[in-house]
């Protein structure tokens, strides 16, 4: 509910919300501790008891969570840089006749 609730406010939020939360479930599931699936209808829970939640465990998701975030923000900026300086500026007319050699001979806009 809570990813379709951020979709409402940002429909970009909905699917990296819902994915989250899913995650959190399912690694959760894993530990000894049951996990109310179904919590407001159903109050029992479920779990595997394939593993529990010690600080080792915690620490080396923590770590792969931060690396992956970082990792999905870099190639985010990466994107943007390259859309603002590769296609936004294609249909540029100051910076195409820049690029081309013409324009004014003394400082414009690029700093030529």
């Amino acid at each position: 509910l809570l990813g379709l609730g951020c979709g409402l406010i940002s429909p970009l939020l909905t699917l990296p919300v819902l994915a989250g939360g899913l995650s959190h479930l399912l690694l959760d599931t894993l530990n000894k501790k049951p996990v109310p699936w179904l919590y407001p209808l159903v109050k029992k829970g479920f779990c595997l008891r394939l593993c529990r939640a010690d600080k080792a465990a915690n620490a080396a998701f923590l770590w792969l969570g931060l690396a992956a975030s970082a990792a999905l923000i870099a190639w985010i900026i990466n994107r943007l840089v390259y859309w603002r300086m590769v296609v936004y500026r294609k249909n540029d007319a100051a910076y195409i006749r820049h690029m081309r050699g013409g324009g004014r001979s003394h400082s414009g806009a690029y700093g030529d």
